[in-house]
C-alpha cells in the first residue's frame, strides 16, 4: 500500500509539463554522469565497454588523424595519401581545411588537443540537452543515450561539430540566410549540403535556388578532392550503413543478387507507399520540429546513397525524433522504432559477439568461420532496419519536397507542451 501511495504521488507530480521535461533532463544528465563515472574509475577502454562501445586508445581516435596530419605534413607528405603521423596509419579522409584549422589551433600540442576535443564533446552534449528540454519524450532520451552518439563522443568524430552547427542553423531555417551556417558545415564536410533541402520543403523555392547555384559551384570547384575522399573513406559491414556497405555484405554470391533484386523492388514500392501515406500529415505540420526533420532525413538519405558511413553518423536521426513523436501516425511510430534499433547496433554488436563466442566454445567448434556464420543474421537484421529507414525517409522527404507546406509558420521556440 505504501509503494502504491508513493507511485500515485509521483504520477501526480509528474503530470505537470515542466516536471515532465525536468524528469527527462535529469535522466539524461544522470546517464552522462554515469558514463563519466565509469570512464574515471574503469579507464577509457573498460569504461566504454560497459556501454557496448569498442574503444580505441589513445583517446578521441578520429580527431587523432587530424592531429597526425600535422606531423605528416611536417615530413613533406600529403596526409590524404600517406599519414604516418596517425597512431593507426589511417589516411586523412576529411577536407584539407581541417589541417589548416588544426595548425591555427595548434592541436599538435597534447593539452590543446584534449581541450579542443573536450570543448567539442561538451558543445554536443549541451545541444542534446537543449533538444531534450524542448522536445521531452522517451524516444528522444533513448536516442540521445544510444550507441551512435556514444560512439561519436568516444572517437570525438568531427560529425559532432557538424551536428552543433546544423542544430544552430535549424533556428534560422525560415530565414533567407539559413544557407550560411549550412555552407560553413559543407566546407568542413560535404554531406551537410543535403540540409539545403529545407528551404524547398517549406515552400521557399527562391531561397533554395539561390543557395543551389553556389553549392553546385563549390562542388565543381572541389570535385577532385570530393572523389578522392570518397575513395579513401573506409567502410565496414558491421559498423556502417549505406549502399556501399550493403554491397560488401552481399559479396559476389549470385543468389545474393536475386535477393537484392526483389529487395530493391520492395524498397521502391515502400518509398512510394510512404510518400502517399504522409501527404495529409505533412500539410498540417510546420515549425522548428519539421525543419529539424528535413535536416536529419535529408542527411541520412543522401549519405546512404552516396557513401559508406560509420554508425556515429546516425546521430543526425536524432533531428527526426521531435517531428515523428509529435504526429499520431503509425508509420512514424515504426520509424522511431527502427531508428532506435539502428542507432543501438553497437550495443547489439557487442552482446551478440560475446554470445556467438560462448556458443562456438560450447559446441567446441574450432573453425572460426563458425563465428562469422553466427554474425551474419545480425548484420542482415541491422542493414534491413537501415534500408527500411532509408526507404521511408526517402518517401517522406520526396513528399515534403514536391508538396511543401503551404501555410508555413516559423515557430522558433520548439518547446513542447
Amino acid at each position: 500500500m505504501r509503494a502504491r501511495g508513493l507511485a500515485i504521488r509521483f504520477l501526480d507530480w509528474y503530470e505537470f509539463p515542466w516536471r515532465h521535461r525536468l524528469s527527462y533532463c535529469l535522466a539524461y544528465l544522470g546517464a552522462i554522469g554515469g558514463v563519466g563515472f565509469s570512464l574515471f574509475h574503469a579507464g577509457w577502454g573498460k569504461g566504454w565497454a560497459l556501454f557496448g562501445i569498442v574503444a580505441m586508445e589513445p583517446q578521441f581516435a578520429d580527431f587523432r588523424s587530424i592531429q597526425g596530419a600535422l606531423v605528416s605534413e611536417s615530413l613533406g607528405l600529403n596526409p590524404q595519401v600517406s599519414n604516418p603521423g596517425d597512431p593507426w596509419g589511417r589516411l586523412l579522409n576529411y577536407p584539407y581545411l581541417w589541417v589548416d584549422l588544426a595548425r591555427v589551433l595548434n592541436i599538435g600540442d597534447e593539452s590543446n588537443f584534449m581541450s579542443l576535443c573536450s570543448l567539442i564533446v561538451l558543445s554536443f552534449v549541451l545541444c542534446c540537452f537543449d533538444l531534450l528540454r524542448r522536445y521531452p519524450s522517451l524516444p528522444m532520451l533513448m536516442a540521445l543515450i544510444s550507441s551512435a552518439p556514444l560512439l561519436g563522443v568516444e572517437r570525438c568524430n568531427n560529425d559532432l561539430v557538424i551536428f552543433v552547427i546544423l542544430y544552430v542553423a535549424s533556428f534560422l531555417y525560415a530565414k533567407n540566410w539559413f544557407f550560411i551556417p549550412v555552407a560553413v558545415a559543407g566546407f568542413l564536410k560535404i554531406f551537410p549540403l543535403f540540409a539545403l533541402c529545407v528551404p524547398f520543403a517549406i515552400g521557399r523555392r527562391r531561397a533554395f535556388f539561390l543557395t543551389l547555384l553556389p553549392t553546385l559551384g563549390a562542388i565543381f570547384l572541389f570535385h577532385d578532392e570530393i572523389f578522392a575522399l570518397k575513395k579513401i573513406t573506409p567502410g565496414s559491414v558491421g559498423m556502417s550503413y549505406g549502399i556501399s556497405s550493403v554491397s560488401k555484405l552481399i559479396g559476389s554470391n549470385p543468389l545474393s543478387y536475386i535477393v537484392l533484386l526483389f529487395s530493391s523492388a520492395f524498397m521502391i514500392a515502400l518509398v512510394f507507399r510512404s510518400a502517399g501515406n504522409v501527404k495529409k500529415f505533412l500539410e498540417k505540420f510546420s515549425g522548428h520540429s519539421f525543419g529539424l526533420f528535413v535536416i536529419g532525413s535529408s542527411i541520412y538519405v543522401g549519405t546512404y546513397i552516396l557513401a559508406s558511413n560509420w554508425d556515429y553518423r546516425l546521430i543526425f536521426l536524432i533531428f527526426c525524433i521531435p517531428f515523428l513523436s509529435s504526429v499520431n501516425f503509425r508509420l512514424f511510430r515504426v520509424l522511431i522504432f527502427f531508428s532506435l534499433i539502428a542507432m543501438n547496433f553497437q550495443l547489439f554488436h557487442a552482446s551478440k559477439t560475446r554470445m556467438a563466442v560462448v556458443i562456438v566454445n560450447w559446441l567446441d567448434l574450432t573453425d572460426m568461420r563458425w563465428l562469422e556464420l553466427f554474425r551474419i543474421p545480425w548484420f542482415v537484421a541491422d542493414h534491413t532496419a537501415k534500408a527500411i529507414l532509408f526507404c521511408v525517409y526517402f518517401g517522406v522527404l520526396l513528399r515534403s519536397l514536391f508538396f511543401p507546406c503551404k501555410n508555413f509558420s516559423a515557430d522558433k521556440s520548439g518547446l513542447a507542451a
